[in-house]
């Protein structure tokens, strides 16, 4: 899914109706049993509101990270690996 930083502010409709159906299936209840929770319940709502939102921001992040796969280290992070010493008597 693919988000815009100017999307992350707001949150739409389908966004929290989906993050609902998310965590009905994960509980095993129905979607209305969540949302009436939700509606009882202002700090709930917000908790749900950062998660998805939090949800937003990872999706962006996750965009645009790049993985280079190499098939060994060169020598030089070889050298970035510390060595374990013997311990020096006293």
């Amino acid at each position: 899914m693919k988000h815009s930083r100017k999307n992350i502010r707001s949150l739409d409709k389908a966004d929290i109706e989906q993050e609902i159906e998310k965590i009905a299936a994960q509980y095993n209840v129905e979607s209305a049993t969540v949302r009436g929770s939700l509606l009882r319940d202002r700090d709930q709502a917000m908790e749900l509101s950062d998660q998805v939102r939090y949800g937003k921001i990872v999706d962006i992040v996750m965009e645009q990270i790049r993985i280079k796969e190499v098939d060994r280290l060169s020598s030089a992070d070889e050298n970035d690996t510390p060595e374990e010493k013997e311990p020096e008597d006293q």
